[in-house]
């Protein structure tokens, strides 16, 4: 039996679907000539890219083989790797062609898919559509875009991850010889790249905007980055935070942007100067003068002729708004979303109490997996500790 794509469909209906797909695959191979490959050339050959079955037709042959076992066995329930979900999709496709006028197998064949989604219950008359096997019995439809992919991959090998959820090691057996040494070799080159790219980073604009968790690599006066959509202009900020939770702070004098050349892909050789703490936060904070505050008189950078003035990101609790921005920016579950932004709101209600500390305390422990999306508010809050 093969994996069908459905929470808790229901055990006789998942039966009846296979025994379906056994007899649509018997069909279309004609029991009784199976063995006789010769006889059968061409309808093995629409099963594969015409490049595999000439250079590989022992390894197409056995795809088939396996797959007919899998079908067969009823003790085990496989995942299709992508060969044999090409033979699969191409077996229910030609088989639900040919069937347009009999209705064997197909009887309520349509021209769109299932209304049908998780959550609803199906029943037995939905086996006698085409589309019921092919919304459901595949996980994904990536080997039906491997020239695509392949052309995103060669254009941008270093960010293709970030944009792809697919390895294309694993769909190999759909590129030519020629494609497949090409592919080998930008990937040999942009692994080299990504090994010397062992930071996340932080890259801030003058105007504030934050892009977090970026893979880099940094050096004495330089910084290597792979994304070359990032907008890094001369002036812009990057931060690095330690393990321990402080920074590490440059400055950027030259972008860098270097060309893709002699197979090593596009990136970023950033310029850089160290940078202190005093002279970043010259450009970071804001002054706001905030009469009968309830906190203790500090400034940065300037001087305070007021009785009571805050140094603190556009106003004194502000910082929290745009934690909270930060907090829903991120691609986690919704549970612990919910529960950092709990805490987060918790932590404002708490400033210049007793209790903002241990509050303090509990949210970074909380938030300690996401220590790059917050460490750029932890020297605001950190002032509300005293």
């Amino acid at each position: 039996m093969i994996k069908i794509y459905i929470e808790n469909l229901d055990k006789s209906l998942f039966k009846e679907a296979h025994k379906r797909l056994y007899e649509i695959f018997y069909f279309y191979f004609d029991i009784a000539d199976i063995e006789m490959e010769d006889e059968n050339e061409e309808l093995y050959q629409r099963l594969f890219p015409a490049f595999l079955y000439r250079t590989n037709k022992e390894k197409c042959m056995k795809a088939v083989a396996e797959l007919r076992e899998y079908l067969q066995d009823k003790s085990y329930t496989y995942s299709l790797d992508p060969l044999h979900q090409q033979v699969l999709w191409r077996v229910l496709t030609y088989v639900a062609e040919v069937d347009q006028d009999n209705e064997i197998f197909f009887p309520k064949q349509k021209n769109e898919q299932l209304d049908n989604d998780d959550d609803e219950r199906f029943c037995l008359s939905d086996l006698d559509d085409v589309h019921f096997y092919l919304e459901w019995c595949f996980e994904d439809l990536d080997f039906q875009s491997i020239p695509a992919f392949l052309s995103h991959y060669k254009a941008d090998p270093l960010n293709f991850n970030f944009h792809f959820d697919i390895d294309l090691d694993e769909y190999i057996d759909f590129m030519p010889e020629k494609l497949q040494k090409e592919y080998f070799k930008i990937k040999d080159e942009t692994e080299m790249i990504k090994s010397l790219m062992k930071d996340l980073i932080i890259v801030e604009k003058k105007n504030g905007t934050m892009y977090s968790d970026i893979r880099a690599g940094i050096n004495l006066d330089y910084v290597l980055i792979a994304d070359c959509s990032l907008p890094i202009e001369e002036g812009d900020r990057i931060i690095r935070v330690l393990p321990n939770g402080l920074e590490e702070n440059y400055i950027v004098l030259d972008r860098g942007y270097t060309e893709k050349a002699f197979g090593t892909p596009a990136h970023y050789r950033v310029k850089v100067s160290r940078s202190s703490v005093l002279e970043t936060k010259q450009w970071t904070v804001i002054h706001n003068h905030n009469h009968g505050g309830d906190f203790a008189n500090f400034s940065i950078n300037s001087t305070d002729n007021s009785t009571n003035t805050n140094v603190i990101i556009k106003n004194d609790l502000e910082v929290f708004d745009h934690l909270k921005q930060s907090i829903q920016s991120l691609v986690i579950e919704e549970a612990e979303k919910s529960r950092l932004l709990k805490e987060t709101d918790e932590l404002k209600n708490t400033v210049g109490t007793k209790n903002f500390k241990s509050r303090y305390e509990k949210f970074i422990s909380s938030a300690a997996n996401h220590i790059t999306v917050i460490s750029p508010f932890l020297p605001i809050l950190n002032k509300f500790l005293s």
